[in-house]
């Protein structure tokens, strides 16, 4: 059994309250893995600490184990589709949206010789909207 992208999310005035809240649930979660059989890919498991660039300036540490293993700590990460930054500034996330978006308008243009222009037109439209809806989490496909 195994469960993919799941998430613990703890919002406390100091670090150290998410760090020892974090650790406790984690105890809980390991605990239940062991109990229940499920997998979980310690390697795989990543924190992120979302704060202002001021807060986060200051490089607080956020020391979290699972099952005596450092868990660790990123500055970005996707979620159901979404790349997510330390400082939620959506950057990353429009850049690659941008990125995915050009690739696909170039095939786009690379066949449209062989299509007439309002079919062109509409082809374009169509792939615009597609990839809005795909890259946007609304549509999702689990190969990703």
């Amino acid at each position: 059994m195994y469960a993919d992208d799941s998430a613990l999310y703890v919002s406390a005035p100091t670090v150290r309250e998410i760090t020892s809240v974090l650790n406790k649930e984690l105890q809980i979660l390991f605990d239940w893995i062991t109990d229940n059989k499920p997998v979980i890919n310690i390697s795989k498991t990543k924190s992120i600490l979302f704060g202002t660039k001021h807060f986060l300036s200051s490089n607080p540490q956020m020391d979290l184990i699972i099952n005596n293993c450092a868990v660790e700590r990123v500055q970005e990460t996707k979620l159901v589709g979404v790349t997510l930054d330390c400082n939620l500034s959506w950057s990353k996330h429009i850049d690659l949206l941008v990125q995915k978006m050009g690739r696909n308008i170039s095939i786009v243009k690379r066949c449209s010789a062989f299509l007439t222009p309002p079919l062109t037109k509409q082809v374009l439209q169509t792939v615009i909207v597609i990839i809005r809806l795909l890259s946007g989490g609304l549509v999702r496909n689990n190969k990703n």
